[in-house]
């Protein structure tokens, strides 16, 4: 089934065909609650980072103490992640920002709300020199180099 919950864009702007693990409705693909926790997404083809390239999700915090966690894979089942953090939602609005060092290849992408209750707004991949901050929006930043949970 196609995610139209919210867009997955490329560099270009170019809007992705991707499915989801989940059987989550239609429109509701992105919402995350303590009872629809976690969800993966898998592109129908795979999505090459260049160096310099950042992946960019836009979330929405439902509840004060809201907690995402999110893992990037070159596999369709989210094993071996090139990517894995966790971070608090520290305000209304987040834009989650994740650099690559070096070319990436992605698959899936994987978000539990490991607290709260939050959505998934919308994901891009943006050159380095596009990337920039949001009105009203907190930007936390990531590494996609390790697998360990970080916290900016």
């Amino acid at each position: 089934m196609v995610v139209t919950g919210f867009p997955w864009k490329d560099s270009g702007g170019v809007f992705l065909s991707f499915g989801q693990s989940s059987s989550r409705p239609a429109g509701a693909e992105g919402r995350f609650t303590p009872k629809d926790a976690a969800d993966r997404y898998i592109l129908r083809k795979a999505l090459n980072a260049e160096s310099g390239d950042s992946l960019v999700l836009d979330l929405r915090r439902e509840s004060a103490q809201a907690k995402a966690r999110i893992a990037l894979s070159s596999r369709r089942d989210g094993s071996s992640p090139v990517a894995n953090a966790s971070f608090p939602l520290s305000a209304e609005k987040a834009q989650l920002i994740i650099p690559f060092a070096s070319k990436t290849r992605i698959v899936s992408l994987s978000l539990t709300a490991e607290s709260g209750s939050f959505d998934l707004e919308s994901v891009g991949v943006e050159r380095a020199s596009c990337v920039s901050p949001r009105a009203s929006a907190s930007r936390q930043w990531t590494g996609a180099k390790s697998s360990r949970s970080r916290r900016p």
